[in-house]
Order: structure tokens, then C-alpha cells, then sequence
């Protein structure tokens, strides 16, 4: 990950020296995106749900080449994690109806393979950016003969990681308009963090991470 990082750095330094005309682009992104454990928990009942998401960015695109530009985006996203979490080899359950925001940094490099086709590869830095909804973790107590529940509905600072980081790939097909010298287009994106929503030391049986697969809308502004 670190050699991509200052792959992409590099790439950028290259990029601004033979940058002649940046375009900008704006994106709207809608898809789903699913939580997942590094392996299956044969244990526990159904907690691998599709949630919604979605996001809005904005773009742009430093031509390296004739084929190859340097394409950093920035924007808000959000990511449902909504589900009910139960193991038999685990004395805590989970009840979870959180919205996760997170602001996102792309830096990218992208290929365009016709004339209209292209296909982008990045490394995505999502970033903590606030929540709605709740987040309970409960368990019997059999000395006190009760149920002791712990949520957590504000703060969510103290148990989020505050970056994941993970790589991002897309494949657009953007159409030009004639009238503006812009474009317009579609992309398919898939992004998959490699550290999970929470924090190693926050106390719960399921902390997953993120993958996610969506369709997007893009406009490029003309030059």
C-alpha cells in the first residue's frame, strides 16, 4: 500500500509538470455496499445485509498523456450499517441502525482505453465525518440476573477508526456533448477498505468492513 501511495505520488509531481488544461467533474454515485468479516462466522445468524449508499464528489483530470491522466476526487459519502448481530459463541449481541458519513479523498490515475471507455484506479482515504442512528451492544448479566446494554447514539468518535483506507476501481463510459465541449457519463465503481469500521480496542463481537459497488452519473465541465 505504501508503494502505491508514493506511486500515486509521484505520478501527481509528473502531472502537474505537463499539465496544460485541468478539466473538472462532477459525480453523483448511488449503490450498495455490504459489511463483511475476513472469514464466514458459522456461528451466527444472518448478518451479511446489503445496505444503501451513496455519494457526491467532484473530480478532476490532469492529462499525463494522450491515454493517461492523473484524477484526484474529493466528496461526501454515506454507508448504512444497518443490522442485528447474534452468536452462539458469543456472549454479547448487536443492534446496530447507524448512518456512517465519511469524507473521501481519491487520488487515482486513469486510463483511457477509447474513445469513449476509461478505467481508474485509485487508493480511497475515507474519513470520519459524523453519524446518525445507534449503536447497542448488550449481554445477560447472571450474577445480577439482568440485561446490561451499552449504546452509543452521539460520540462516535471515541469507537470509529478515523480513516479507512482501502483501493477503488472504475470503469467509465463518458459521451461528449457537442453544444458545451463537455461530456456526459456513467461509471462503475467498487471499493473494498482493508481496516474495519471501528476501533481494535471498542468492545463488539462484529467489526466489519467495507465493501461497496455502485453506479454513478458524471458531468465534465468543458474546458
Amino acid at each position: 500500500m505504501y508503494r502505491f501511495t508514493l506511486t500515486i505520488v509521484l505520478l501527481f509531481v509528473a502531472a502537474c509538470g505537463l499539465a496544460q488544461k485541468p478539466t473538472i467533474s462532477l459525480q453523483l454515485d448511488a449503490g450498495t455496499a455490504r459489511p463483511w468479516l475476513r472469514g464466514e462466522d458459522p456461528y451466527a445468524g444472518s448478518y451479511h445485509k446489503w445496505q444503501g449508499q451513496v455519494g457526491a464528489s467532484v473530480g478532476l483530470n490532469i492529462n499525463m498523456t494522450k491515454q493517461l491522466a492523473f484524477s484526484p476526487e474529493a466528496g461526501l459519502e454515506y454507508y448504512g450499517l444497518r443490522h442485528e448481530y447474534r452468536s452462539t459463541k458469543d456472549y454479547r449481541s448487536i443492534s446496530s441502525t447507524l448512518g456512517l458519513f465519511y469524507g473521501r479523498v481519491s487520488p487515482g490515475i486513469t486510463l483511457k482505453a477509447g474513445g469513449i471507455v476509461s478505467l481508474r484506479a485509485g487508493l480511497s482515504a475515507l474519513a470520519s465525518a459524523g453519524s446518525i442512528g445507534q449503536y447497542s451492544v448488550w449481554y445477560v448479566d447472571h450474577g445480577l440476573n439482568q440485561v446490561v446494554t451499552n449504546t452509543y447514539a452521539d460520540r462516535f468518535g471515541r469507537i470509529r477508526n478515523p480513516l479507512l483506507l482501502g483501493p477503488e476501481l472504475s470503469l467509465g463510459l463518458d459521451f461528449p456533448l457537442p453544444d458545451d465541449g463537455g461530456s456526459f457519463g456513467f461509471r462503475l465503481t467498487g471499493f473494498l477498505s482493508m481496516n474495519p469500521v471501528f476501533q481494535d480496542d471498542f468492545s463488539t463481537p462484529f467489526n466489519p468492513k467495507l465493501s461497496r459497488l455502485n453506479l454513478g452519473l458524471r458531468y465534465v465541465l468543458p474546458e
